[in-house]
């Protein structure tokens, strides 16, 4: 099974410069983010980067403190899943996609694009807006 983080919610980032990725901003909404794109493209590097960017080991005492509260408490967090659904068959993914859009959690995973999700509410951010360094 593949890893599931917490890290603190979050709206928007900016990445620059790290990995494959050149420059990307991507938005996120408080329910259900799917990043997609074709493999090679920046999905996973985006999950990378933040787990990079809010590793509790390099986050400011005050900053694990509430991450912690928070968890504890079922707030303010945000759930990573990097490829975590890529072994389910068709009607498992688009059923527990289906969940995660209604669970009330922040949720950010990635997708290959060869699915068609559009009956799940989501927002979808498609690796197309990301500037790579190729």
């Amino acid at each position: 099974m593949e890893e599931i983080i917490k890290i603190p919610k979050i709206d928007k980032i900016k990445i620059e410069d790290y990995g494959i990725i050149k420059n990307a901003d991507i938005g996120f909404n408080d329910g259900l983010n799917i990043i997609t794109g074709p493999n090679a493209s920046g999905k996973t590097t985006a999950i990378q980067f933040l787990k990079e960017k809010y590793d509790i080991n390099k986050l400011p005492h005050g900053e694990k403190m509430m991450l912690h509260i928070d968890s504890v408490l079922g707030l303010n967090e945000t759930i990573l899943m990097d490829d975590a659904l890529n072994n389910l068959d068709e009607r498992s993914t688009l059923k527990t996609l289906d969940r995660l859009s209604t669970s009330g959690k922040q949720v950010i995973l990635t997708m290959n694009e060869n699915m068609d999700i559009s009956q799940i509410k989501a927002n979808v951010i498609n690796t197309k807006d990301f500037e790579l360094k190729r």
